[in-house]
């Protein structure tokens, strides 16, 4: 989801990251919110947007201790910087303590329209702060209170 999602914002996996007291900024920001207890930074990259010369794209990847918990409690105020003010795009990607992928989520703001893409763990769709047009039926309760 990653690459797709680099390629749509005419960006690659080997494009440099974004520099300057903008970029700089973002990453603080985001790295405020998301350094909480059980919660590590794998990596996160902030890139200038080719297509958009003001536009900044965060791409963070955390590894999480308890994912329902981190679902449900800690991921939205995360969110809202990624697609803060000064964003055009972001992604996240959320893995267990085992590396296996937990939330994996993109999002771009293009001039004719946004487009987005989501995946969740099934059995804690109901943790998720991201919300589907067509939810799973019957998803169980999150784990998570």
């Amino acid at each position: 989801m990653e690459g797709e999602w680099l390629r749509k914002l005419g960006l690659a996996q080997s494009s440099p990251v974004a520099t300057g007291a903008r970029a700089d900024k973002v990453a603080a920001s985001i790295l405020k919110v998301a350094w909480v207890p059980g919660v590590q930074v794998v990596s996160l990259n902030v890139y200038s947007i080719p297509k958009r010369a003001s536009a900044l794209a965060s791409a963070l990847v955390v590894a999480v201790a308890r994912p329902a918990y981190f679902l449900r409690h800690q991921l939205k105020p995360i969110l809202t910087k990624l697609s803060g003010k000064r964003s055009g795009a972001n992604y996240v990607l959320v893995v267990d303590e085992k590396a296996k992928r937990v939330l994996e989520s993109s999002g771009a703001s293009f001039s004719s329209h946004s487009e987005g893409s989501l995946y969740v763990k099934p059995s804690l769709y109901s943790c998720s702060p991201i919300l589907t047009l067509s939810p799973p039926l019957n998803p169980p309760p999150c784990p998570s209170k």
